[in-house]
Parts: C-alpha cells; sequence; structure tokens
C-alpha cells in the first residue's frame, strides 16, 4: 500500500478525530444515554483503579521479595535496581490495565452499549437489520472476538513492559508504541458491534478498517489515550462507542454492505447526519 499524500493523511487523520468528536457530542444531544453508558465504564474502572492502588501500596515488598539477589550489594545499585523492576512493573501492570478496559466494560454494559450504537444508526438513517443469531451464540462469539483481541493487548502490554526498562527514552518511546499499536486493536475492537450488525466477521473488520488505515488508527490512538485517564475513561467509553459507530459508518460504501464488497471500497466520506447528530 503506498503512502498518502501529506494532505490526504492530514484529512484523513481529522476525518478519524472528527469521528470521535461526533461520539462525544451525543452527551449533548441524550445525557441520559450516555450516563446509562458511563455506569459500567465507571464500574470496571473502580475496579481496575482498586487493583493498581494496590499494586503501588504492595510495590515495595513485591520488588523486594522478586530481588533477593541484591541484599548485599551497594546500596545505590541496589536501589536502582529495584526502581526500574518497579516501575517496569507498574507500567506492565498499567499497559495490560488498559488493553482489557475496552474489551472488559463491553462486556459488562454490552446492553447498555447496544442501545447507544443503536441510537446512533437510526440518527444516522437507514440501520442495519442485525446478525441472524441467538444471543447466547453471539455472546459466544463476540466474547471469543474479544478474548483474541485482549490477548494480543496483553502481548503488547509485554513488549511495552520491554521498551520502558531502556533508560530515558523507554517511557516516551513505549507511550507512542502503545498508542499507535494500541489503538489499533482497540478500533477493531470498538467497531465490533456495528460491524456484527452488518455480518462482519474479525478477519472481515481487519479488512476493513486496513482499507483506511491512517484514518481508523487516528481514532483508536486517540481513543487508547483517553483510556490512559482513568476518570476520563469513563466519560470516554460511551463516546468512543458512539464515535466507532460513527467511524464505521464513513468507512462503509453503503451502510449495509455485504463483508465481500469492502476490499473494493473507496470510503464513504462523511456522513451528514439527520436530527442534529453532529
Amino acid at each position: 500500500m503506498s503512502r498518502p499524500e501529506p494532505r490526504r493523511f492530514a484529512a484523513e487523520v481529522a476525518a478519524g478525530l472528527s469521528a470521535l468528536r461526533r461520539g462525544f457530542s451525543l452527551w449533548r444531544h441524550s445525557p441520559r444515554l450516555m450516563l446509562l453508558g458511563a455506569a459500567p465504564a465507571l464500574v470496571v474502572g473502580a475496579v481496575f483503579l482498586a487493583a493498581f492502588v494496590a499494586l503501588l501500596v504492595s510495590l515495595p515488598n513485591l520488588v523486594d521479595w522478586a530481588t533477593p539477589f541484591a541484599d548485599d550489594w551497594q546500596p545505590v545499585l541496589r536501589t536502582g535496581t529495584r526502581v526500574i523492576l518497579g516501575a517496569g512493573i507498574v507500567l506492565l501492570v498499567g499497559w495490560a490495565m488498559v488493553a482489557c478496559y475496552a474489551a472488559t466494560t463491553l462486556l459488562v454494559g454490552d446492553p447498555f452499549f447496544e442501545k447507544i450504537a443503536h441510537h446512533v444508526e437510526q440518527q444516522l438513517g437507514n440501520p442495519p437489520p442485525g446478525r441472524d443469531e441467538g444471543r447466547w451464540a453471539g455472546f459466544v462469539r463476540q466474547t471469543s472476538e474479544s478474548l483474541r483481541l485482549a490477548g494480543l493487548g496483553l502481548a503488547l502490554a509485554v513488549s511495552l513492559f520491554l521498551i520502558g526498562l531502556i533508560p530515558v527514552v523507554g517511557t516516551v518511546t513505549g507511550l507512542v508504541v502503545g498508542s499507535v499499536v494500541g489503538g489499533r486493536l482497540l478500533v477493531t475492537e470498538l467497531t465490533g458491534r456495528a460491524l456484527d450488525a452488518r455480518g462482519f466477521d474479525l478477519d472481515d473488520r481487519r479488512r476493513l478498517l486496513a482499507a483506511r488505515r491512517v484514518r481508523s488508527n487516528a481514532f483508536g490512538a486517540a481513543a487508547y489515550l483517553l483510556f490512559v485517564v482513568p476518570i476520563v475513561s469513563v466519560v470516554a467509553m460511551p463516546s468512543v462507542v458512539a464515535g466507532a459507530t460513527v467511524l464505521t459508518r464513513d468507512l462503509l460504501p453503503d451502510p449495509t454492505p455485504a463483508p465481500q464488497d469492502v476490499d473494493s471500497a473507496p470510503g464513504s466520506g462523511t456522513i451528514v447526519p439527520p436530527g442534529g447528530f453532529a
């Protein structure tokens, strides 16, 4: 795939961020619906945050237990080694939580996010009919796909942990790599609901997103960075679900195409929604 021209690259990035902005605008148009979506995000976020705080409290003892070989080292070397290891553990767990946050929250709050996605589809017009499958079969399929993506996210967290061990530049490099690669996994997860309703499986979803890689990655990276901040992530979760539905509509050449039509689809551009959803 050839690299896009700078002007088109900037336009695609702006389009991805615009889809996210339009998701946040739903707080103004349908605040009660968005509060419902924020509830599971708040519960999952509180559990994750409590676990992270517990890790921080027990971190000195954990690091001492993991490095008994350093007890007889010089104080400067011993302290430095344990500080680096402690920072690495914090980064590993933090990135793992970010990687698993979206998947966990989407599973816990599925009925709420289904309502948000359906509301957006109705506002934009011509909503998809949905898959012809039972609720249990759909839950099993969605859970399987979420676990696959969560597994990739955990592998990313381990990679970022190793990058974070690099002195001076490790943390910044890890944040950049995490936002790009983690954002790609995140947008794949977030567009699942809208594309599932159109009969797309995980591989179909990846092909569609790859066809407009810059736009989808810009959306995913921005959402990933929002999820890094605990309190912001609660407000952001229902917004990115709404924005991912908008993004999906922007990427499709037709509101309800068959998956086999995706590879030849040039993209539909920005949708002008009815009813003031912008």
